[in-house]
C-alpha cells in the first residue's frame, strides 16, 4: 500500500528551495562585506535545511514491513511488522496547527529499539487505510483501533 506524501507541500517546499538557491547566487555575487555574505550563506543553509526536513515522507506498506523515502529517496527508513513496537498520537509542530483549527495530529509507529519511527501525518492520505494495514499485520493499535 502507498500512503505518498501531499503534492501540495512538495511543490511548496520545491519553490523555497529554487529561491534559496537564487538568493544564494544573489549572494555570492553581491559587492557587500565578506561578513555579510557568510551570514546569508549560514541563514540560507538553515532554511534549505528546514525545508528538506519538511518533505513529506512516502510510506509503503508491504508483506516485510513499513518503508519511508524522504526527499527524492536520500533519506529512508525501515521497521519490519515484527520490530513494531508502539504506535502513538502526537500534534504536529507542538500542537501549533491544533490551535490554528488545522489537522494537526500524526500517527508515529516506532520500532522496539525505539531509534525509527514513521510518521503518518494529516499531509499523506488515508490515515483509516493506514490504521488498517497496521491491523491486518498483527500490530497492536491499543486505543486507536476506535479511530
Amino acid at each position: 500500500m502507498h500512503f505518498p506524501g501531499s503534492l501540495t507541500t512538495k511543490i511548496m517546499a520545491t519553490v523555497g528551495l529554487f529561491i534559496c538557491l537564487l538568493l544564494a547566487i544573489l549572494a555570492i555575487t553581491s559587492p557587500e562585506k565578506h561578513w555579510m555574505w557568510l551570514l546569508d550563506t549560514v541563514l540560507l543553509s538553515v532554511v534549505v535545511l528546514l525545508l528538506v526536513w519538511t518533505w513529506p515522507a512516502e510510506i509503503i506498506t508491504d508483506q516485510h514491513g513499513i518503508r519511508t523515502r524522504r526527499f527524492l529517496g536520500l533519506l529512508s527508513s525501515h521497521i519490519s511488522w515484527h520490530e513494531v513496537g508502539r504506535i502513538t498520537t502526537v500534534q504536529e509542530f507542538g500542537g501549533l496547527g491544533a490551535r490554528l483549527g488545522l489537522g494537526a495530529e500524526c500517527l508515529v509507529v516506532a520500532a522496539r529499539t525505539g531509534t525509527v519511527t514513521i510518521v503518518h501525518s494529516p499531509r499523506h492520505p488515508d490515515r483509516r487505510r493506514f490504521l488498517l494495514e497496521l491491523k491486518q499485520h498483527g500490530v497492536n493499535l491499543g486505543s486507536l483501533s476506535d479511530a
